[in-house]
């Protein structure tokens, strides 16, 4: 279970109630974030699950993914669009 708050403080006071109304074993299942944190999470369970190990050719191989911060998840969708914008334009002129 997941419980996001823009806020920190409202946060704080949802788990301090959920610690004392919950069990500990259903507490320790519910996960507190704010927007931000909860798309990094997702991103980084995401990676691991992504992660592997097969066999190739009589080889092992493994196969691990990691998540990227936020300047470089930004920095990749601008060089996307921009990839994309310089596309368009040679289409245009030809």
């Amino acid at each position: 279970m997941v419980v996001v708050s823009t806020e920190k403080k409202t946060l704080g006071s949802i788990k301090n109630s959920a610690s004392c109304s919950l069990s500990e074993e259903i507490f320790q299942k519910v996960s507190f974030f704010t927007p931000e944190e909860l798309l990094s999470s997702l991103d980084e369970t995401a990676a691991e699950a992504a992660s592997k190990e097969e066999t190739v050719r009589g080889y092992k191989v493994k196969v691990k993914y990691r998540s990227l911060n936020a300047s470089d998840t930004s920095a990749r969708k601008q060089a996307i669009a921009k990839t994309i914008v310089e596309a368009m334009r040679r289409m245009k002129e030809q």
